[in-house]
């Protein structure tokens, strides 16, 4: 008897949770809601906004801001797209949320046809003076 106690006492409790079943797929639902968690809380922060405050421009309670920034409930997409429009999301915070990177853009301007836009527009202005 002794020996069966004494080897539940010294397992793991992470190492037998990580062999149920269903414990990745548990453990990524977490992991997302955590970070959905962290960025409502942040963003929310630097607006300066408290969670009474947020609950209003998104139209919902203090309590579900409360229970979102602790991660304890799944949100819909409708609640989430309220509150990421009184946050003023943008594609760094669903990035941060998502983990995924944006492709750097970059922008070019041809300087030539910048100048043979500008000598159309001007042989048209001088072309309608002649008129």
């Amino acid at each position: 008897m002794k020996n069966k106690k004494e080897k539940q006492n010294n397992s793991n409790p992470l190492l037998e949770i990580e062999k149920e079943k269903n414990f990745s797929k548990y453990y990524k639902e977490a992991q997302d809601r955590i970070r959905l968690a962290v960025e409502i809380y942040n963003s929310r922060k630097k607006l300066g906004l408290s969670q009474q405050e947020l609950a209003k421009k998104a139209k919902t309670t203090q309590k579900i801001i409360s229970k979102i920034e602790n991660a304890d409930v799944n949100i819909g997409f409708d609640l989430l797209n309220k509150i990421a429009d009184s946050l003023k999301f943008d594609c760094n915070n669903w990035s941060n949320i998502f983990k995924f990177s944006l492709p750097p853009i970059k922008v070019t301007f041809n300087s030539q046809k910048t100048e043979d836009n500008t000598k159309n527009k001007q042989k048209l202005s001088t072309n309608h003076l002649r008129q």
